[in-house]
C-alpha cells in the first residue's frame, strides 16, 4: 500500500500510521514520523557498533556552501529529549560530509530512536528517524523433543550477552 502527498511544509514534522478496516474491527499499524526536507541535504544515517550499553551514530549531509552546526537527536521514541553535538559539530561545503557520535550509558536491550539536526542561517532540517536496539539477554524456544506419554524434553537456547542471567 503506498500514498502520495503534497504540499508539504519543509522541515515539518509528519506522523502516519496504516488503517485497515475489516468486517470484524478497525486495526491500526505502528504509528511512523518523517520530516519534509530535501533528502539531497540532510541524509538518513545508521548506528553501528552497537553494544550492551553504547552504540555509535553515524550519518551525512550536504551543507549546500554555508556554514551549518550539526547535532544528533536521540531517545527512547520519536520525541528524542536528547541532543549531542555531532564529530565534527559543524560542517560547509558542496560535498556529503560524514558526521558521527559515540553515545554510551545506554540501558541494555533497549530500542533507540535518532536523527541528524543540520542547522544554518536557512533554518534547521532534520533527517529521517532511525533506531536501533542495543544488547541484551536474548531467549528462544524451541520445539519438545522426545515427547511420549508421560514426558517430554523442553528445549531453548539464552543467550546472556554478558549480562547476568538466569534460565
Amino acid at each position: 500500500i503506498q500514498a502520495h502527498i503534497s504540499g508539504l511544509q519543509q522541515n515539518q514534522q509528519y506522523f502516519f500510521r496504516l488503517k485497515g478496516v475489516t468486517g470484524t474491527g478497525t486495526y491500526y499499524g505502528d504509528t511512523k514520523m518523517f520530516s519534509a526536507v530535501n533528502s539531497s541535504w540532510v541524509n538518513k544515517g545508521n548506528a553501528t557498533n552497537v553494544t550492551l550499553t553504547s552504540a555509535e551514530l553515524n550519518g551525512n549531509l550536504n551543507s549546500n556552501g554555508l556554514p551549518t552546526a550539526v547535532k544528533f537527536e536521540y531517545g527512547l521514541t520519536v520525541l528524542y529529549g536528547n541532543e549531542v553535538n555531532a564529530i565534527p559539530d559543524s560542517v560547509n561545503g558542496f560535498n556529503n560530509s560524514f558526521v558521527t557520535y559515540p553515545l554510551t550509558g545506554l540501558s541494555p536491550a533497549t530500542t533507540y530512536h535518532f536523527r541528524i539536526k543540520a542547522i544554518n542561517a536557512n533554518g534547521t532540517s532534520y533527517g529521517v528517524d532511525m533506531s536501533f536496539v542495543t544488547g541484551g539477554p536474548s531467549a528462544n524456544t524451541y520445539p519438545a523433543t522426545n515427547v511420549n506419554t508421560n514426558s517430554a524434553q523442553l528445549n531453548g537456547k539464552v543467550d546472556a550477552n554478558n549480562s547476568p542471567t538466569a534460565n
